[in-house]
C-alpha cells in the first residue's frame, strides 16, 4: 500500500487498474508475436505431404513463414 500512496502523490492521476490492463495487453502482444513466429517456423518445416493435406503449397508455405512476426 506504501507504493500505491507514493504513486498517488507523485502521479494524481494514478489508476492502478488501468496501469495493469496495460501491462497485460502488451504482455498479451508479446505472446501472441511469439506465438505466431514459433508457428511460422513450424510451418515451415512441414512436410509436402501434410502442406497438401492442409491445402497449401511448398510456396504459399515459404511465403507465410517468410512473414515479420510482428504483422498478423
Amino acid at each position: 500500500m506504501a507504493q500505491a500512496r507514493i504513486a498517488y502523490r507523485f502521479f494524481p492521476d494514478y489508476q492502478p487498474k488501468a496501469l495493469a490492463r496495460l501491462l497485460a495487453a502488451r504482455i498479451g502482444g508479446l505472446l501472441a508475436w511469439q506465438r505466431r513466429a514459433r508457428e511460422r517456423g513450424q510451418l515451415a518445416e512441414l512436410s509436402d505431404i501434410y502442406l497438401k493435406d492442409m491445402g497449401l503449397s511448398r510456396a504459399d508455405a515459404l511465403r507465410e513463414a517468410s512473414r515479420p512476426f510482428w504483422r498478423g
